[in-house]
């Protein structure tokens, strides 16, 4: 695998809230379209078990969220003007939820 994604993650203590963020960089102009690599390593690393093509909307991006805490977490969305909190999904335990990010 590529080295330079790994990343650690701690534990959310009782009664705390973890927050994250990503940050993008992008190293090519804007309007350069990007190119799907068939059988790329990061395809089955990923579970990736599509037809081959690109998600139909290129502004999105799958992600999934493991939680790896004894409780069920919330996960949220802070609205980029308000500021105001969304409830996106709730998470048991040990469990995943898959979402989709646009730009």
């Amino acid at each position: 695998g590529d080295r330079n994604s790994l990343h650690a993650g701690c534990p959310v203590g009782a009664n705390l809230t973890k927050w994250s963020a990503n940050k993008w960089v992008r190293i090519k102009p804007h309007n350069a379209k990007g190119e799907w690599i068939e059988n790329h390593p990061a395809l089955k690393r990923h579970g990736y078990t599509g037809t081959g093509a690109p998600p139909p909307d290129p502004n999105a991006c799958p992600v999934v969220f493991h939680n790896e805490a004894a409780v069920p977490v919330d996960l949220m969305w802070l609205h980029p003007v308000t500021g105001l909190p969304t409830k996106l999904a709730s998470i048991s335990a040990g469990g995943r939820s898959s979402q989709n990010s646009f730009r």
